[in-house]
């Protein structure tokens, strides 16, 4: 059998974890709303981009907070990833660009079956206007990063003290998915999360997914703003079919030479994922 639970989170006080993401989201939003009356209208949507910016910023600081004071363990053994060779993180970027490729696929056919509502619209048509740098830092770098050390970083990191490996990186991805509110952006989530939370399971290190999650938000503002109309990617309809079989083979190969490439130090990473569990449970 089984030993009980033994670090934080399960996948409950994952649940209480991502209600905490939500409502400090949300609170962002509505002071952002509250200063976007203030101003005209061509400033709200610099003010809903930081908003967004600043929403990810409070809710990644209260889990890693929390998480920190729970596990009696200092943050940066949350935050700090530790180093992962250069062909690994060339390997994991193969899968990923791959994975990308394939699920922008998944989400042409998710919008297909379900249209999305004019929110989903307004918010790309905001990232190809709205100042680069300022898109940026909220999209790219620092709503990455902070789902990254909250999703990968707290809520895997929990789960595989507690769960099999594959339970651990299927619940984490349904929660990830759960945290973009939207199904068009959750069902594509739910399974590049698998693919980030096989990184970090496989190395020990938040690094691979950090990369990874950066490189699929930096493609999708590049999409927003390219002018070339290319279907299925900039426009409407669904991409050509060599280009989802290109990324099927750049994904396919990619995960296998990580597999191959991360055998040595896969028992390592779970050695040092037990050994925190220990740690975990000594009395202050």
């Amino acid at each position: 059998m089984r030993s009980p639970p033994r670090g934080f989170p399960t996948f409950g006080q994952g649940l209480v974890v991502m209600l905490l993401v939500a409502g400090s989201q949300l609170a962002t939003a509505f002071v952002a709303g509250l200063f976007a009356v203030a101003f005209k209208e061509t400033r709200k949507d610099t003010l809903l981009l930081v908003g967004v910016l600043l929403a990810a910023s409070l809710s990644a600081a209260l889990v890693l907070g929390w998480a920190g004071a729970l596990r009696r363990e200092p943050v940066r053994l949350l935050v700090v990833p530790k180093p992962v060779p250069l062909v690994t993180l060339s390997l994991a970027f193969v899968a990923t660009l791959g994975a990308d490729v394939v699920l922008g696929q998944v989400g042409n056919w998710v919008r297909w079956l379900i249209p999305p509502g004019p929110f989903y619209h307004a918010f790309e048509s905001l990232l190809e206007r709205e100042s680069l740098p300022l898109v940026l830092a909220s999209v790219v770098i620092v709503g990455p990063v902070s789902e990254e050390l909250i999703c990968r970083g707290v809520l895997l990191r929990g789960f595989l003290e507690n769960y099999r490996v594959w339970t651990a990186i299927l619940l984490s991805s349904l929660l990830f998915a759960v945290i973009h509110l939207n199904t068009w952006q959750g069902v594509s989530g739910f399974f590049i999360g698998c693919l980030f939370a096989w990184f970090v399971a496989r190395t020990g290190s938040l690094l691979p997914a950090i990369m990874g999650h950066v490189t699929c938000n930096g493609l999708g503002v590049v999409a927003v703003r390219l002018h070339a109309k290319i279907p299925g990617i900039t426009t409407e309809g669904f991409q050509p079919w060599w280009l989802t079989a290109l990324g099927v083979l750049l994904s396919a190969g990619g995960i296998v030479a990580f597999h191959r490439a991360t055998r040595a130090t896969r028992n390592a990473s779970a050695a040092e994922l037990l050994a925190s569990a220990d740690r975990t449970q000594e009395p202050l």
